[in-house]
């Protein structure tokens, strides 16, 4: 099975226990995770947006390889992923009415006996000419499922099938001495279409395998990716039933690859390959070992769900327009103050207990984090930019960045010279908190400070620089609001300050090269400089 190199960080994250804290001036309407037991007991959490876990690329593709080994093709990957997914379907087949969201009858019989429209046979022809050209001849997504014509549920297929094409062809070079590359991607890609089918279903409680499928990705990208992913998969089935042209449907899936993002393709990839290969029990017990899976495990508990190894314990997942809300099998308990631990049946932890600075700052060395933390410890207290880096370096933590790519770096003694807080994965970085409420020029003014302090470091006189002629250290900064001052701190008012001082301009910083604003530990704002001196917002 799929053995990964990623492993759990000791690393407290105390930074997301925040979600409660979180104010409207932090960013867009957010959707609610609600947990609930047989008995009655709920918990409700509603976090904040965060970007996907970042993954190694290579570390996917490897899983992809060994989860596709266990996949055993079939005629009609459509026929098996609607029972693989426990499409709410008792007889027959069935298509969306993306127009009224109900499931309807079709006849395959009837259809078969009728003269199909000239623009739709044009359409299928397109369409094995698309596969022929990426060398895997026929229907190569499995869209037609003995018909002559693309139904609706094959029309979502092919625009689906475009969406992940581009992620799937990096991992189908580790998959070319396999006999059946092209039956596992279209029964990936029907797993992925018959999931997107749920989402659009109204109110739907999904159960098995595609409850658990939500369960993981509220893990490695998030509730907030996933209801924009959600979007995506309704706009995605409602324009390919329209669409009468093969190159509607091309347009369609290149429009939803670009609202999935690659990282969130990479996920779906792997995690549709590892359902349609196996049962929900051999599916719970492979996603231990998916990349990333430890940390994606304490996101999914954090974002107010349950972790990869509490899974069992859901009965199912309904998917609202206000949020998820995930049902517990009849014994589960919440293991939180709120339940007080009463009663028997595996417990489900919703949020782990803050722990101390001691224990904070002890995980940091266990993990591997460079310099001297003892001097970090004995700031907190004193000087609340000291609580900013420790979150900063637990954040990078959590997000994949291993320990001793962190070293927090000691002020120079030199005359002149301004040592920022940290070097990550090499670059310098700079950090700076702010707790009382949001001046109208405080983000411009540590902007400056930070450009300077890079500037004056005395670091990385050859280092060349992006965006900008000749060498020198360049670096970044992260600005934490918390508090008062995530409060009042809207994006758009942030943006303006970021933009005053970051820019293409002889004054514009040209020693940052990027800019980040976190509100109370989320990511509400990054900016970057890219190699033509252009400033890009890449988030969100």
């Amino acid at each position: 099975m799929v053995t990964a190199r990623a492993s759990l960080h000791p690393v407290a994250v105390l930074w997301l226990l925040v979600f409660a804290l979180v104010q409207t001036g932090c960013g867009p309407a957010r959707h609610a995770v609600r947990v609930q037991t047989a008995d009655g007991h709920v918990r409700t959490t509603t976090p904040p947006p965060r970007p996907p876990l970042p993954l190694p690329k290579e570390e996917v593709r490897q899983a992809v390889r060994e989860l596709a080994r266990e996949v055993v093709p079939v005629a009609d990957p459509v026929a098996f992923a609607r029972e693989r997914f426990g499409m709410p379907v008792l007889e027959g087949e069935y298509l969306l009415d993306a127009r009224t969201k109900e499931l309807k009858p079709t006849n395959k019989a009837t259809e078969a006996a009728e003269e199909p429209p000239p623009e739709l046979v044009e359409q299928v022809r397109k369409y094995l000419w698309y596969c022929e050209a990426r060398r895997m001849p026929g229907d190569c997504f499995g869209a037609l499922h003995g018909r002559r014509t693309l139904d609706a549920h094959g029309r979502y297929t092919v625009a689906m099938g475009i969406a992940l094409a581009g992620t799937f062809e990096a991992s189908k070079e580790s998959l070319k001495d396999m006999l059946s590359v092209q039956e596992v991607l279209s029964m990936v890609v029907a797993g992925v279409t018959m999931y997107a089918v749920l989402w659009v279903l109204p109110e739907p409680t999904s159960k098995g395998i595609a409850a658990a499928i939500t369960i993981v990705m509220v893990g490695y990208v998030g509730v907030h990716t996933l209801y924009s992913v959600g979007s995506g998969f309704a706009d995605l089935i409602e324009n390919s039933e329209k669409a009468t042209t093969f190159e509607a449907l091309h347009d369609e899936g290149e429009r939803f690859a670009r609202v999935m993002g690659a990282d969130t393709a990479q996920v779906l990839i792997m995690v549709a390959t590892a359902a349609v290969g196996s049962g929900l029990g051999q599916f719970l017990k492979a996603l231990p070992k998916l990349p990333g899976a430890p940390q994606a495990s304490q996101l999914a508990l954090l974002e107010g769900g349950v972790s990869f190894e509490q899974a069992s314990a859901v009965e199912g997942v309904t998917i609202g327009k206000g949020g998820l809300t995930i049902s517990l099998t009849t014994g589960a308990v919440l293991a939180t103050s709120l339940s007080g631990n009463v009663g028997g049946g595996p417990r489900v932890n919703l949020l782990p207990q803050p722990k101390s600075i001691e224990q904070r700052i002890k995980a940091l060395k266990e993990a591997g984090v460079k310099g001297d933390l003892d001097k970090l410890k004995s700031r907190i207290g004193k000087d609340p930019g000291a609580v900013g880096e420790l979150e900063a370096i637990e954040r990078w933590l959590v997000n994949g960045t291993r320990g001793d790519e962190i070293e927090v770096l000691e002020p120079s003694t030199a005359r002149g010279q301004t040592t920022p807080d940290l070097r990550v994965k090499g670059e310098l970085i700079e950090i700076k908190t702010r707790e009382l409420a949001l001046s109208d020029r405080w983000v411009s003014d540590a902007i400056d400070q930070a450009n300077d302090q890079i500037r004056d470091s005395g670091l990385d006189a050859h280092r060349p620089m992006t965006g900008v002629n000749g060498h020198g250290p360049q670096g970044q900064v992260e600005l934490q609001l918390r508090g008062e001052a995530a409060r009042t701190g809207p994006v758009d008012v942030v943006e303006r300050q970021v933009r005053a001082k970051f820019n293409s301009g002889e004054e514009g910083s040209p020693n940052l090269r990027r800019v980040a604003v976190y509100c109370n530990g989320q990511l509400i704002g990054e900016w970057v400089r890219t190699v033509a001196n252009v400033i890009v917002r890449t988030f969100p």
